[in-house]
């Protein structure tokens, strides 16, 4: 529920045309998540946190028209 709101809001309210987010390649969790909510994988890249470790990061994206025809 909480990510169809922010959703709502970020499409209905601000008026944005993507919205994006990502994951660590092990967060199965959020994977499931984001992949429910509609999300595409876009792309797959290293990315390094504050603490300087590395991951495989999970980049997706959602059109306002995809969201639209869920």
């Amino acid at each position: 529920e909480a990510v169809k709101e922010i959703l709502r809001h970020g499409f209905e309210e601000l008026d944005c045309e993507a919205i994006w987010c990502a994951h660590y390649d092990f967060n199965d969790q959020s994977r499931r998540v984001i992949e429910k909510s509609g999300f595409r994988l876009q792309k797959t890249k290293d990315t390094t946190n504050l603490l300087d470790v590395t991951h495989p990061t999970l980049f997706y994206a959602l059109t306002k028209e995809e969201w639209q025809q869920l």
